[in-house]
């Protein structure tokens, strides 16, 4: 079984990945400058991490290989800078679809990730 763990702390990601019996490794990677990185949603078939960034209302896509490292990421700006983009929910509706919620902007918006 292979565990993966993301945690952020001051804009770095970190990528703990391994087989579960086996050595784990943690990888660190420097995200795009923000005040606020908040919601992480990983999607297990695509491996694929979606991050939000508070300030500046920025989503970050993250590709992974088999390995779990990253082989590829893109940043995308949502609404204004101070518009505080916050939760992410996996739409039960819309297949492949993603919530987002923004904070001092009282909106919500469905998103294709792709």
């Amino acid at each position: 079984m292979f565990l993966v763990l993301v945690l952020i702390l001051d804009s770095i990601l970190l990528i703990f990945g391994g087989d579960v019996d086996a050595q784990q490794t943690i990888t660190e990677y420097q995200l795009p400058m923000a005040a606020e990185a908040h919601e992480i949603l990983y999607f297990r078939k695509t491996s694929e991490l979606l991050i939000t960034l508070r300030m500046p209302s920025t989503l970050v896509t993250v590709k992974l290989d088999k390995n779990k490292r990253i082989v590829g990421s893109k940043s995308y700006k949502l609404l204004s800078n101070d518009s505080f983009l916050h939760g992410l929910a996996l739409s039960t509706i819309y297949r492949h679809h993603v919530w987002a919620t923004f904070e001092t902007a009282n909106q919500i918006a469905l998103i294709n990730p792709k």
